[in-house]
């Protein structure tokens, strides 16, 4: 009798790996037990450069300086003294915190304090 492989039957590979916990309801014993038996090993610090941080990110330069600067993003470390990194793990939680509660928008300029230039069909 041939073995079955999960790698060619994909179909018993989802029904065996699910998304969702074993537990139903409100079974806070069961939900604990849960958590403590498939808790993630924990993953090793991983330093990032400048560039992949603004890839990660979508910050530029200048923002991600500006931020930082403020106490609004993780703080870089200095592995030799030309070297700048940034922890993966700090940099991921600050998006998914940012993501979490987005910024406001910015407010409109008041056109009314230009020195030059007042705007369509406004004169001086």
């Amino acid at each position: 009798m041939e073995s079955i492989n999960k790698n060619t039957h994909p179909q018993l590979d989802k029904r065996t790996t699910s998304a969702h916990p074993p537990f139903t309801g409100r079974d806070a014993l069961a939900q604990s037990i849960y958590t403590q038996r498939h808790r993630a090993a924990p993953q090793p610090l991983r330093a990032i450069r400048r560039r992949e941080v603004m890839s990660k990110t979508g910050l530029s330069r200048t923002t991600l300086h500006n931020l930082e600067a403020a106490g609004k993003f993780p703080q870089h470390r200095l592995l030799t003294p030309r070297c700048a990194v940034w922890i993966e793990s700090e940099v991921d939680q600050w998006l998914l915190d940012r993501l979490a509660s987005p910024a406001a928008y910015a407010p409109l300029p008041n056109v009314a304090l230009r020195r030059s230039t007042p705007g369509r069909g406004k004169s001086l």
